[in-house]
């Protein structure tokens, strides 16, 4: 027992720092936190904690290899009308779900996965900030043109099918000449692109000693790769043919092997985390191009269909079969004698593949979803679960009027079935308590309330004494302190301002500047950003309160009352266009953008500052705390993806964007957090939601802590909770 438990100990060591190289570290903090969580976990319930997913998305190829099993599952596909490939957002919607259900490992495969051409749309959703994700290619068509692909995308790993390092033998094996030096070449441009590399081996009674075996393991080793061998199994192509299988002295062999090559030469019961042994069930699954949810690639008994059952369903059925359950020190399908009699034989002479798991264990059904797997352009689903949510709430029968999204505002993607958070007002009294819940668009990441308050209840979410109502850079009421604190708030915003606005921005010809700045409130943003613009700088606003209206009318600013979608805006007028904190407020920010662009000079600029989805922050507090919410008045949240989708919507261009801080979003974070630990009272007290804004010793000591806080994190990872983005006409229009 104990050499087993060092053996895994060292195993997990070195898997850990296989995975966890300083890229990792640093861009993907998440991922490195799941595997502590998971690890924490297992060592207390000892439970089987599935970790990672395999997931096939398309059985097309440009080989036609010996062993191959994609083609028997495409055949088997084309026999039954109804068993048909998933969709792009059925595979993104399982994969989120998967991420709920706690795995942070995908492995992509095929046939060839480099075929599909909305592979990067199903690498993101797996978000790669928070997950290890390896992509299985026979190397043909990879280029460095795909590593750096692969790279940008959040790629960790490369898996380059070799079958010998004999040229000959492994041409004959995928049935096509040449491609050995592709595979090889592959590998090669894998790790001068920085991903790490893992040569899958098939490995067979007959093939297992020979010369070009051992020269993959040799080649493996020299080059600093993974060699992760999997052994024959009679399914597929190979069906029925039991005597690739391999025997006891085998499995030492093997064994002897991994310990020869430092875990670096492994199999698939070679210990990855925690354990040792089959992995089936226990540590992950399979899921084929049509949506069955397998043990592993290799046993082809279906335990469920993931379009009409959840993965924690179907995985908590497939735990009633004991030999799933429990562990087996050796493959199930491959050289457990037991399982194999049992079970295994039916699927290597099975005419249909996958067979049906309940057919073959003999378990019950499997709870069937009460929404699809994926969004069908209904609102239904979004109302039945709005209300789930707010059954108990004292507001629910109140006459407050909402809005249900059927699509994205963006790209128009149908609303997904699950949403990803709930979020509710935690700042103001004199809202509503109403609970939102909140969706993510599966193609351009827009994250979104839905429903969300109808415009027509504006004056309800946006109290009297809404914080923006307030603001100025001087107020002869503040105290010599609070006087400092504003003073140097808005000094660091003009500074960084300026370095956002100057270098794109040029100067007119025979007459003054002008600005608009959309959502003004008193105009003090204005004033700011006319300190580093010329003297005769025009300033003129959007506002939608009329009190603010006139108090920033009568601090010399000319301002459009109402929403900047409604009121009428001259076109090809403004020289510079600036929105902070306001797209995130709009119905239709695409919209929003676009009349920007119309009421910009041909030269004319535009800067946006909004929260960002790709931080830190949300990536932690996303299901309900992050501060970014500000929940029920932030309706539609973006990343840079986001908005580039969006730029090439409307015909605009990004000329330049980045990451930047707002230490307001950590107070407010922590105010919901707080507000669900002790009473309201306490959580204001400690993280005051509204007072933060109007300067003070205790503002100064909270938003200069997480400023200094954010700032590192920002220079640390890269990534920030807001984000600036520069847009300008798109000259062809012009």
């Amino acid at each position: 027992m104990t050499k087993i438990n060092t053996d895994i100990a060292y195993a997990f060591i070195n898997r850990s720092l296989h995975l966890f190289n300083s890229d990792q570290i640093t861009q993907k903090p998440l991922l490195l936190y799941n595997t502590a969580k998971y690890v924490a976990r297992y060592l207390v319930t000892k439970e089987n904690l599935p970790w990672e997913a395999h997931l096939s998305i398309n059985t097309n190829c440009n080989l036609s290899c010996e062993h191959c099993f994609a083609r028997a599952f495409r055949a088997s596909a084309e026999q039954k009308s109804n068993r048909k490939e998933l969709s792009t957002e059925e595979i993104i919607a399982a994969i989120e779900e998967y991420i709920e259900h706690g795995i942070f490992s995908f492995t992509f495969q095929g046939g060839e996965v480099l075929l599909r051409p909305d592979l990067e749309r199903i690498i993101k959703a797996c978000k790669p900030y928070r997950s290890y994700i390896t992509v299985i290619t026979n190397g043909v068509l990879f280029s460095d043109e795909w590593a750096k692909k692969f790279k940008a995308w959040g790629v960790d790993m490369i898996a380059v099918s070799i079958d010998s390092m004999e040229p000959g033998l492994h041409d004959q094996f995928r049935k096509k000449e040449g491609v050995f030096d592709k595979a090889v070449n592959a590998t090669q441009i894998a790790k001068r692109n920085g991903l790490s590399v893992n040569v899958f081996t098939t490995v067979t009674k007959q093939n297992l000693y020979s010369d070009g075996i051992k020269k993959i393991h040799e080649y493996c080793h020299e080059n600093g790769f993974m060699n992760q061998l999997f052994i024959g199994i009679p399914i597929g192509q190979w069906a029925n043919k039991t005597e690739i299988l391999i025997d006891e002295k085998d499995h030492v062999y093997l064994e002897e092997l991994t310990r020869k090559y430092d875990h670096k030469v492994r199999r698939d019961i070679t210990p990855h985390l925690m354990r040792s042994g089959c992995p089936a069930v226990k540590e992950g699954f399979y899921m084929t191009s049509c949506g069955e949810v397998l043990p592993c690639p290799f046993i082809h008994i279906a335990l469920g269909d993931i379009r009409q059952s959840s993965i924690k369903d179907i995985l908590a059925r497939a735990s009633t079969v004991d030999e799933l359950r429990e562990q087996s020190a050796y493959c199930l399908i491959g050289e457990n004698k037991d399982f194999i009699k049992k079970y295994g034989e039916k699927t290597y002479t099975a005419t249909y593949s996958p067979l049906d798991g309940k057919e073959v264990f003999g378990y019950g059904g499997i709870p069937k979803r009460s929404v699809p797997l994926a969004g069908d352009g209904s609102s239904k689903w979004a109302r039945e679960h709005f209300l789930e949510v707010n059954r108990d709430n004292p507001d629910k029968d109140k006459d407050f009027k909402l809005y249900y999204h059927t699509e994205c505002m963006v790209c128009h993607t149908p609303v997904p079935t699950r949403p990803i958070a709930h979020v509710r007002e935690h700042e103001y009294k004199n809202t509503t308590s109403l609970v939102f819940p909140v969706y993510r668009c599966p193609k351009c990441e827009l994250v979104y309330l839905n429903p969300r308050p109808d415009v027509s209840e504006l004056k309800t979410i946006y109290p009297p004494d809404y914080y923006s109502y307030h603001l100025s850079m001087d107020n002869e009421k503040n105290t010599a302190v609070e006087s400092l604190v504003k003073s140097v708030w808005y000094k660091m915003a003009r500074q960084s301002r300026q370095q956002r606005i100057v270098p794109h921005l040029e100067s007119p010809q025979g007459r003054p500047l002008r600005i608009l700045d959309i959502g003004c409130g008193t105009g003090a943003e204005l004033e700011n950003i006319k300190m580093f613009l010329p003297s005769d700088t025009e300033t003129y606003g959007v506002e939608i309160d009329p009190d603010t209206v006139k108090t920033a009318e009568n601090r010399g600013h000319k301002v459009y009352a109402g929403r900047f979608e409604d009121v009428e805006i001259p076109e090809n007028y403004f020289d510079l266009i600036v929105s902070f904190h306001v797209i995130e407020h709009v119905e239709r920010p695409d919209l929003f953008l676009r009349k920007c662009m119309n009421a910009l000079t041909d030269k004319g600029i535009a800067l946006i500052e909004t929260p960002n989805t790709d931080s830190l922050d949300y990536q932690v507090l996303q299901e309900k705390h992050w501060g970014g919410y500000h929940a029920p008045r932030h309706w539609q949240l973006f990343n840079i993806e986001t908005f580039k989708t969006m730029a090439k919507e409307i015909n605009a261009n990004i000329v330049d964007y980045g990451p930047y801080n707002t230490a307001v979003f950590w107070n407010w974070s922590c105010h919901s957090l707080s507000s669900d630990m002790m009473p309201g009272k306490v959580a204001d007290a400690l993280f005051p939601p509204i007072s933060i804004f109007y300067g003070g010793l205790q503002p100064f000591v909270i938003l200069g802590f997480f400023s200094v806080f954010e700032r590192s994190l920002m220079k640390l990872f890269k990534r920030a909770n807001c984000l600036w983005v520069v847009f300008n006409k798109d000259a062809s229009r012009i």
